[in-house]
């Protein structure tokens, strides 16, 4: 779904359970190519937010499902 031309959410999502901090950063990350320039990252936020959805995209694990306390082996059942 795009609300102002961001996506904010993936159709097999319920945000219901969620802080607005944890939707911002669903968002952020969502967007990241548009959002963040990767020539010029400017915070340690934008570095992590560009991470989750990286790693969301190539492993195919749901973007709300990426925190960064989680480790890839355990928490995301990477190997």
């Amino acid at each position: 779904m795009k609300f102002l031309g961001l996506k904010i959410y993936t159709k097999t999502k319920r945000l219901r359970n969620h802080t607005l901090s944890q939707l911002v950063d669903y968002i952020v990350s969502l967007n990241y190519e548009s959002l963040i320039d990767l020539n010029k990252i400017h915070s340690k936020y934008e570095i992590e937010r560009t991470i989750c959805m990286i790693t969301s995209e190539k492993s195919g694990v749901e973007i709300h499902e990426i925190e960064l306390f989680h480790t890839f082996t355990y928490d995301l059942g990477m190997e």
